[in-house]
């Protein structure tokens, strides 16, 4: 067979993930985010784009943080992203997972001296 041309290399960061959505804990947000990368690599850095949506509550002073862990393992990312945008659209990059298996993601909004949660699981091989 032939070797694939160069073409055919679609540039990795012009094919998003999929939106995974959830609301956070006291219901007063709803969280979309999505990694700019599909799949998320292993042991490569990469960024997501996070959405806010108000939902008992506007976006006034809101800030997040974006983390993720490997809750078998009792540990987080070597690295803390650096976030830009905000308050609707945020992107963070630095997402760094540095072992394959299973993850959980977590964005927290901060207000108010407050802080909501949603997160989710997502496996990495």
């Amino acid at each position: 067979g032939e070797s694939p041309s160069a073409a055919d290399n679609v540039s990795p960061e012009s094919r998003p993930g999929s939106w995974l959505e959830a609301e956070t804990v006291d219901g007063n947000f709803r969280i979309r985010w999505r990694p700019l990368v599909d799949p998320i690599p292993v042991a490569d850095v990469f960024a997501v784009e996070v959405q806010v949506e108000g939902v008992k509550r506007d976006l006034e002073g809101i800030t997040i943080l974006v983390d993720a862990e490997m809750p078998h393992h009792r540990h987080g990312m070597n690295l803390v992203p650096a976030l830009e945008g905000g308050p609707e659209e945020w992107t963070a990059r630095g997402m760094l997972f540095h072992m394959p298996g299973r993850w959980e993601v977590s964005v927290d909004v901060l207000y108010d001296g407050r802080m909501e949660r949603a997160q989710w699981t997502v496996e990495v091989d």
